[in-house]
């Protein structure tokens, strides 16, 4: 039996926010080469109840630990479009992967309306496909 659990490791991606003025949130590193290293990764985006927000998700990646030279991931190192939210989308959970080569890797939420309510949005990263997993897990 394939199992799951001890082949993924889940990261927060961007801690529970209300975000109501315009502009970029950075979210958190993800380090890509953790102890086990992973070959893949997903990011899940939840929006909670979204008062007349839009949202849009940007990846980002780059070399550096604290991704200062972070760059905007194209199209091409994405599996799926980068999710927006709007005000219909009210407890919804969108995702997107990435396939690019760099270690490190994030998520911006660009607020072009921000909502003068509580609007929340939190992020997972789902790392998967590690080169040396537990037992049990299952390896490239």
């Amino acid at each position: 039996m394939r199992d799951l659990h001890n082949s993924i490791e889940v990261l927060v991606a961007l801690n529970q926010t209300i975000i109501n003025v315009t502009g970029t949130t950075n979210g958190n590193v993800i380090d890509r080469y953790t102890e086990d290293g992973y070959e893949s990764l997903e990011f899940l985006i939840h929006v909670g109840a979204n008062t007349a927000g839009s949202y849009t998700v940007n990846v980002q990646d780059g070399a550096a630990s604290d991704l200062s030279d972070a760059a905007d991931v194209a199209a091409a190192g994405l599996l799926g479009a980068e999710p927006t939210f709007d005000s219909a989308d009210d407890n919804v959970v969108k995702k997107v992967g990435y396939i690019g080569e760099q270690r490190y890797v994030r998520i911006q939420i660009v607020a072009t309306v921000a909502a003068t309510g509580a609007d929340s949005i939190s992020a997972l990263a789902v790392l998967g496909h590690p080169r040396h997993g537990p037992e049990g897990a299952v390896q490239v």
